[in-house]
Parts: C-alpha cells; structure tokens; sequence
C-alpha cells in the first residue's frame, strides 16, 4: 500500500501541498481513501476551514535532518528510483515518534477522555497525566505523545500556529469543548513534566494536528 501510496503522490504533483491541493479540489477519489470528501462540499469551504486544509503545510514543516528525510538521503544515495527513496521515507514518517505521533496523539487523547470526560476537573486531568507518566495509562510508555520536542524547548511555532487554527476551526464545527479539553490537558501535561523532571518543554506540530485533521473529516489512513 506505501509504495501505491507514493506512485499516487509522485504521479499527483510533485510536492505534498500541490498534492493535498489536487485531493481536495479535483481527485476526489485517490485511491478511495478520500470516500467521506462529498460532492460540491469545498464550494462552501470558510476562512477556518481553508486555514485547516493548510495544516499539512506546518505539520510537514521540518528541516533536512528529521529521521525520514535522512532516510530519503539514505536510499537516494544508493542511486535507486525515486518511488523507492520515497516509500523509505514515508515509512520512517508514519513512525509514533515522527510524523505517525499525531496518530499516537489521538488514540491517547481519546482514551483520556473515554476515561473523564470533557467536563474533567482540573485535578482529574492532573491526575490521568500522573498515571501516564508512571506507565500505567494509555500505552504504560510513560509517554506524553504531543508533548516535548528534541529542539524545540520554549515553544514549537508550527504548534501556536496550529493551535489558533485549531481553536478557530472548532468554532465553526461546534467541537469547542473537545479543543478547550485540548488545551488544558497540554498546560497541565507541561506543568507536571517540568515539575517531576525540572525541564521545560511544550508541545509539539502533532498535538493539534490530528485533531484539525479529524474536524475536517480527512480519513485516518492520510493523517
């Protein structure tokens, strides 16, 4: 399915925003992964919802030593095709700790709030983020997915940037609570990490982004 995946992206255009561009505005079906996008939807697409479809734009916003594209060197170094160099990379990308984490982000999220629910208190969600960081809740990782950054420590810009388009998004799409839930759990998430660790982080491109891509009712297998 990769390599079908990466013939259908080359083929497409030559760059993923060109690429997203053509799903939503003429190839509605790729692959009949894009079955949810209907008929004459986008004609009545809004400023938020534009501003959603851009996010792939900030999500795939990294520099050129992030673990696919090194990987994309890699195999390209080896004189092979490009589909080849291409599904390399896209499997380092769908990784949980590269660009699948947003994936990761919302199977963790949505087993938070099974278990409080969006109404939570303050001290639940404290709570449910102490269990996870003592590896029993969620994967008993004891990882937070969308929280933390190997570079970026103050703030991640594509974060603020998608949190905003997120905030706006889920305005429209009546998804306020889900999104306010959101938000506390990342400030609280931060301030017991820095607590138990003495470190700052922030979170991070793929906290938000599955949600906007969730909103927008992108299928899970594009994310």
């Amino acid at each position: 399915y990769t390599c079908t995946l990466v013939k259908g992206l080359i083929g497409s255009s030559g760059w993923p925003q060109q690429t997203w561009s053509k799903f939503v505005n003429q190839d509605r079906s790729f692959h009949g992964r894009l079955r949810l996008w209907k008929e004459g939807w986008w004609k009545q697409w809004t400023p938020q919802i534009v501003l959603g479809v851009n996010d792939p734009g900030s999500h795939s916003d990294h520099g050129g030593g992030n673990n696919s594209t090194f990987t994309n060197i890699v195999i390209s170094s080896t004189g092979t095709d490009i589909y080849s160099s291409f599904a390399g990379a896209i499997g380092s990308l769908k990784g949980p700790r590269h660009g699948g984490a947003n994936l990761a982000v919302m199977d963790q999220m949505q087993k938070v709030i099974d278990c409080i629910g969006l109404d939570a208190t303050d001290e639940q969600i404290k709570q449910i983020i102490e269990q996870i960081l003592d590896k029993n809740f969620n994967d008993n990782s004891g990882l937070i997915y969308g929280i933390g950054h190997a570079v970026y420590t103050l703030s991640d810009p594509r974060c603020e940037i998608l949190r905003q388009q997120c905030k706006e998004l889920a305005k429209e799409k009546g998804r306020e609570a889900e999104f306010n839930f959101y938000y506390r759990f990342e400030k609280a998430a931060i301030a017991a990490i820095e607590s138990r660790k003495k470190i700052h982080v922030c979170a991070n491109v793929d906290f938000y982004s599955g949600l906007i891509y969730d909103m927008l009712s992108i299928p899970r297998e594009l994310y």
